[in-house]
């Protein structure tokens, strides 16, 4: 009971917690060399707030799958590598503030696609890699008691590429990593290309 904190621990193993189904208080993990969450696989609510800070090689949530209820703040801030908030597919509501700042590779939060309310703030910061159309999506189905912001997520929504695409040129190059389906015929004519 309490709070649990797991602070620059070097673990990179969490199955140890495989029995961990509650924190009564907060739980924070910062600084941690951890890939996944996985050993937090039966924990189903937080009576506080949860923290995943500065955890340079997190992945994604994977591990928090029971995960339904946080009692507090959901921050998410500096976990550098992290991609995806898979894992966190069963969290329904959260009673404090939402805060995802600082994740350079995020580029999916459809994860929380079952989320049904924040009950603060839902804040969005300096996700290079997130799309806004994304986030947008995301608050518009989520019921926030306070107010969104949404700044510096500067990640290029993919779009269908309708019809053939030929790349010739490294501006046809560029163009093509904004497609994620191309629908017709794709050809790569590009004199230099050795890598795609």
């Amino acid at each position: 009971s309490g709070d649990f904190d797991l602070i620059a621990i070097d673990a990179t193993d969490l199955s140890p917690l495989a029995n961990l189904t509650n924190v009564s208080g907060r739980l924070y993990l910062f600084g941690n060399p951890l890939t996944n969450l996985t050993g937090l696989d039966n924990l189903t609510s937080t009576g506080t707030d949860l923290w995943i800070y500065a955890n340079s090689n997190l992945l994604s949530m994977d591990g928090l799958s029971s995960l339904n209820l946080i009692g507090g703040d959901l921050l998410l801030v500096n976990n550098d590598d992290m991609e995806t908030l898979s894992g966190l597919d069963s969290l329904t509501e959260i009673q404090g503030s939402l805060l995802v700042d600082s994740n350079s590779d995020l580029i999916n939060i459809s994860a929380l696609s079952n989320l049904a309310s924040i009950s603060v703030d839902a804040t969005f910061t300096d996700n290079y890699s997130l799309c806004e159309d994304d986030i947008t999506e995301l608050t518009s189905a989520v019921t926030i008691g306070g107010t969104v912001t949404s700044t510096n997520n500067a990640g290029v929504c993919p779009t269908t590429c309708i019809g053939d695409y030929v790349v010739s040129d490294d501006a046809d190059l560029v163009n093509l990593t904004y497609c994620s389906t191309v629908t017709g015929n794709l050809t790569i004519d590009h004199p230099t290309a050795t890598e795609i």
